[in-house]
């Protein structure tokens, strides 16, 4: 197994700034992640909404180590259901990960990675989330929703 460590800038001014070092396994990852095109599609979905609402801070590996940790907990059949039932799980997941201001490094659970967020970016990550949770919710009980109303949501290419 192959293990990198990938610089990570600390908080702080540009010129006074440190560098920590993430230790990740990418190849492991990946396996983890493969094989499930639900899983894959949702992932690009949550990517495309966090571009829509300006999310900065939510960084992909962030959701990337969700899905990790949900790959644990969830049974295989899970990533089995509808799209819309994962999209939901995984952004009230994101959700109240921020709100818990909690997300454990998958290596490591005892690193949190939003500590390298400000309080701000956390609590506006967070709200934007649980914004997009109960919105996109809400959705499936509109008898008459519109691709174009849905489409705010995300950042198409």
């Amino acid at each position: 197994e192959q293990w990198y460590a990938v610089p990570k800038p600390t908080p702080g001014p540009y010129e006074t700034r440190c560098y920590a070092f993430m230790v990740c396994n990418p190849k492991v990852e990946h396996d983890l992640l493969l094989g499930n095109q639900n899983l894959k599609v949702v992932f690009r979905l949550l990517k495309s909404l966090r571009n829509a609402y300006g999310m900065r801070c939510l960084k992909s590996y962030f959701i990337t180590t969700t899905f990790l940790w949900e790959i644990e907990i969830q049974n295989k059949n899970f990533w089995n259901n509808p799209l819309h039932i994962i999209l939901e799980h995984m952004l009230e997941t994101l959700a109240t990960d921020f709100e818990n201001e909690w997300l454990p490094f998958f290596w490591n659970k005892e690193l949190n990675l939003l500590d390298n967020l400000s309080q701000d970016d956390v609590e506006d990550c967070a709200y934007k989330l649980r914004k997009a949770y109960n919105t996109l919710r809400q959705y499936k009980f509109a008898p008459n929703l519109t691709y174009k109303r849905c489409l705010t949501h995300f950042e198409v290419p």
